[in-house]
């Protein structure tokens, strides 16, 4: 979205019981309203250079005319990627397993995909509209060199190099909404209706040659299949001086993900995940005079899941729940501070790539796959706000039960090593932070200065280990007007190290951005000249602990960039297609 089109940006942190359990956070974005019928244009082209070079460009057209708008945009890209990554891998067993592994990943990415639709404004409380995205069958080719130096207690053991080429082509995706929003009497009725289709076909190629043992070679071929579709209907009506919000949402997927190897270094797996669910909810909101807001909200979501294996149902795998998702919160003002507290009850829930049984070989002593048997986890979050002026602060704690992991274990006490996902009791963490955002003539700094610190204590084969360290965090961004044409931006962020979940990240992330804007005839042309990532400081550091598996995985990633962006608009407008979309936190799980 461009800087021009918006009037106001509003953050919720603590989004009540009308939006999706697993949201977290709502950013609400009013829009400037533009007048004037007529046809409007909005088209740019972006050139990324590092190491690998990346190209995108979009193109989106809209006709008004009174209140109909008929709009449609197309996009492409294509990019190189590199990340290069150092690991170390010990195993605590019957016998003391070391890796040391160099691995370098190179990835072309191709997409490109279509947008149209239309809305039509009947009068001031009645609106429609519908949109369909197809996604032009998108291809991705990745080649990887893995080479492992294996050592036995201490004794050389072998030495393999593993080349895999990898391959993925996408179907062609289907992506619909329509939505009606409408006024009947003082009863506010917002209804959507969703329909997505989407998948991939991959196939790799794994060449791993032996300096001891015999050379292997892995063919693997991964199928995958999507099909949702979910509906949601939200009601609003005032009602004793306050408002009062309701509705469902019901939700319907299927997902089709076979996985074969023909030499069966791994078993072959062919899988159909099936799931439904529906959530009512109700919430109310009242302003109490010369005290503050008050809104309390109840969601319930009743989920039932599942999976078959060839055809045939998985009963220890399949699954049915009701949750209960309360949420409470106050805003008030004391003085010229404005404040909240706020309490929810929130959820995560695993994607359908941690739910499949399907297992993937990355060299003879590593494998990874998920697992069908994980529970969504489920967060308690407290938070208190306030903001003085060109102060903000806020503190969050919360406590995830059942929160998912990235697990490392043996299987069937044999040297190889799979990584998986499994739920741990809890974890709780706090997360306080402090922004100022004053204003010196052209110039418009913001600086935010927080941590997240967490509570954690494992069990390894080495004793307990507490993992707590707070992380620092800091967020500089700085915005120059220099006149009405052009503008610059210079931005900072800071991660120290610290825990996160099970993984000590020990590298301090330093990024720096730097961008200059010029507009030309009225603001109709523009260019972007911008560095990204020039203190090449964008690589993370990860050491996992598990029960018997330590891993330490060092990452580079090639972010430092020259990019220049190309922008011409004529006569443009936002379009007033008011449509939010229906089981957005499903098709995230996809």
């Amino acid at each position: 979205m461009k800087s021009t089109d918006i009037k106001s940006v509003e953050l919720i942190t603590n989004p009540g019981a009308k939006y999706d359990a697993t949201v977290g956070a709502i950013v609400k974005i009013q829009t400037i309203r533009r007048t004037g019928d007529g046809f409007s244009i909005d088209t740019w082209g972006r050139w990324r250079q590092g190491r690998k070079a990346q190209k995108s460009a979009s193109l989106d057209m809209n006709y008004r005319h009174n209140g109909l708008d008929i709009f449609t945009s197309l996009w492409v890209s294509k990019g190189k990627y590199l990340q290069q990554s150092a690991l170390t891998q010990e195993v605590q067993g019957d016998t003391l397993w070391q890796q040391k592994n160099e691995m370098q990943t190179d990835i072309v990415n191709r997409e490109y995909s279509i947008e149209g639709g239309f809305n039509y404004m009947l009068n001031e409380h009645h609106s429609f509209g519908m949109k369909y995205e197809v996604t032009f069958p998108s291809t991705s080719d990745e080649m990887t060199v893995l080479t492992s130096d294996v050592m036995a207690n201490g004794q050389f053991y072998d030495k393999w190099k593993n080349l895999t080429n990898k391959q993925t082509k996408g179907i062609a995706g289907h992506k619909m909404n329509a939505y009606y929003l409408g006024k009947i009497g003082k009863l506010d009725v917002d209804w959507n209706f969703d329909y997505l289709r989407s998948g991939y076909d991959e196939q790799s190629k794994i060449e791993e040659t032996c300096q001891i043992q015999d050379n292997r070679l892995i063919d693997a071929e991964n199928r995958v299949r999507n099909n949702m579709f979910a509906t949601k209907l939200t009601m609003t009506y005032p009602l004793f001086g306050g408002s009062l919000d309701f509705g469902a949402e019901y939700i319907n997927t299927d997902r089709q993900d076979d996985y074969a190897n023909p030499q069966n270094f791994v078993a072959s797996c062919y899988s159909t995940l099936k799931e439904q669910s529906i959530s009512p909810y109700v919430e109310y909101s009242k302003m109490l005079p010369k005290i503050g807001m008050l809104r309390a909200g109840l969601r319930y979501e009743y989920v039932k899941f599942d999976y078959y294996e060839s055809d045939n149902l998985v009963e220890e795998q399949s699954r049915s729940y009701g949750n209960l998702y309360p949420s409470l919160s106050f805003a008030t003002r004391l003085g010229k501070v404005q404040a909240q507290i706020a309490y929810s009850a929130k959820t995560t829930r695993p994607t359908y790539r941690q739910l499949s049984n399907d297992v993937f070989y990355v060299n003879r002593y590593g494998m990874q796959r998920g697992n069908p048997l994980l529970d969504n986890s489920i967060i308690h979050n407290i938070s208190i706000q306030g903001m003085w002026k060109f102060l903000q602060f806020s503190v969050s704690y919360s406590d995830e039960r059942g929160r998912i992991m990235h697990w490392m274990e043996q299987i069937d006490n044999s040297n190889i090593t799979l990584v998986t996902y499994k739920n741990i009791h809890s974890l709780k963490w706090i997360v306080p932070f402090v922004t100022v955002s004053p204003t010196f003539g052209i110039w418009h700094p913001q600086l935010s200065v927080g941590m997240r610190k967490q509570w954690l204590t494992m069990q390894t084969t080495a004793g307990d280990i507490t993992l707590g360290k707070p992380m620092l965090i800091v967020q500089a961004s700085n915005t120059f007007a220099f006149n009405k044409t052009l503008t610059g931006e210079v931005d900072f962020r800071y991660q120290g190290p610290g825990h996160y979940q099970n993984i000590y990240l020990d590298y301090q992330q330093a990024v720096l951005n730097v961008s200059l804007v010029k507009t030309f005839f009225h603001d109709r042309l523009s260019i972007k000249l911008a560095g990204e990532d020039l203190l090449d400081r964008s690589r993370d550091g990860n050491r996992v602990y598990n029960q018997q598996v330590q891993l330490y995985q060092g990452n580079y990633y090639d972010r430092r960039r020259f990019v220049v962006t190309l922008r011409y608009k004529f006569n443009t407008t936002r379009s007033k297609y008011k449509g939010e979309g229906a089981g957005n936190a499903e098709k995230n799980r996809f």
